[in-house]
């Protein structure tokens, strides 16, 4: 089983796991780092670093996702991605993708990748009269 990290600037990460939980019920496998506006970069990267120690004890793989590609918690991520094997880092996640990987978490960490880029291009639908009209 993979170990899953959320990380988003305020309560998105905790907004997050609320939704997966209460589709999939309660995750014994997903964690979440919220970074708040009283969070310094500093303080904020040493949680992270904490978690990722506390999830890598119990699980071979990572995965964390975060709400912007290049926001505080994508960059803090990326700078410790050395640190850590076996981890994948996914900036600008959505809850679709999240959802896939919980309800898949045998797969591995190649398996979710490819799933993540399959499902990226299909990620957005966008609707107005006009499609409506076709």
């Amino acid at each position: 089983m993979i170990g899953i990290i959320i990380s988003g600037h305020g309560l998105f990460a905790e907004g997050m796991k609320s939704s997966v939980e209460l589709i999939s019920g309660e995750q014994d496998n997903l964690f979440t780092i919220n970074f708040l506006e009283n969070i310094g970069v500093d303080k904020f990267k040493k949680s992270l670093r904490n978690t990722l120690e506390e999830v890598e004890k119990k699980f071979d793989e990572v995965i964390l996702f975060t709400d912007i590609p290049g926001g505080t918690p994508f960059n803090q991520a990326a700078y410790l991605l050395e640190e850590y094997k076996d981890i994948l880092i996914v900036g600008g996640v959505n809850l679709p993708i999240i959802l896939d990987t919980v309800l898949n978490n045998e797969a591995t960490l190649d398996e979710i990748r490819n799933s993540i880029t399959s499902m990226s291009e299909n990620a957005f639908i966008v609707i107005d009269n006009e499609v409506l009209k076709k």
